[in-house]
């Protein structure tokens, strides 16, 4: 980007330079009218092509800040979906136990019993 700004400053560099060589020569071939609009739009080129880099640096500089924002955003959400995965994990390594525990429990209780003995009639 900093070498296409450095071009352009040429350009426009350039430009002024060639008008003001235009200016201080007294050429015969334009009549005064012709001249005069002639330089009006070479001046209004510079300008314009002087806004237009404006803007696009401008708008470099707000591409810059909305990325380093969304890479804000988007390390935050990684943290959140870290933290929430691992809390998922605990949640399922408590339910499991659990459930083996009480699996081992049933089994210690009702040694020795039948379907039939266990249903109560």
């Amino acid at each position: 980007m900093a070498d296409i700004h450095i071009d352009i400053e040429r350009m426009i560099m350039h430009s002024n330079y060639l008008l003001e060589v235009d200016n201080s020569s007294a050429s015969n071939g334009l009549s005064d009218m012709e001249r005069k609009q002639y330089l009006d739009q070479i001046k209004e080129l510079v300008q314009t092509v002087q806004t237009l880099l404006d803007a696009n640096i401008a708008l470099g500089n707000k591409q810059k800040e909305l990325q380093a924002e969304a890479d804000r955003k988007i390390a935050g959400l990684q943290d959140q979906v870290d933290k929430l995965a691992g809390e998922l994990q605990a949640r399922r390594r408590k339910m499991h136990g659990k459930n083996n525990e009480k699996q081992t429990g049933d089994k210690s209780v009702n040694t020795g019993k039948t379907k039939d003995e266990l249903t109560p009639r």
